[in-house]
């Protein structure tokens, strides 16, 4: 049996590729971003836990909002690809492997 952190590592390559494995998390992103963000108000300047962020596409999101954020997830694939897309995107995200 294949825990959802070996899928997702497995799947590592894929988190930035919206046509990839994981399209419904690209298609979803927009329509999270803006329940979490009218939940919360202005993002700017708030400090922001994205527990269990994978390859960071919604915690890239809050930190665009102006968020310090950090995310945080079990799988290190993921935590890697999430830090090498927000390093080319200029975005400044701590990422950390583990749990909160």
């Amino acid at each position: 049996m294949t825990t959802d952190t070996e899928k997702f590592d497995q799947w590592g390559r894929e988190w930035w590729n919206p046509a990839g494995k994981l399209f419904s998390l690209h298609r979803i992103n927009p329509l999270r971003f803006e329940y979490f963000s009218k939940a919360a108000g202005p993002l700017e300047g708030k400090t922001v836990l994205d527990v269990g962020c994978g390859g960071g596409l919604l915690a890239e999101e809050f930190a665009k909002a102006g968020a310090n954020v950090t995310g945080i997830d079990l799988s290190p694939v993921a935590i890697e690809a999430a830090r090498r897309h927000a390093g080319e995107s200029g975005l400044s995200i701590s990422y950390k492997v583990g749990s909160p």
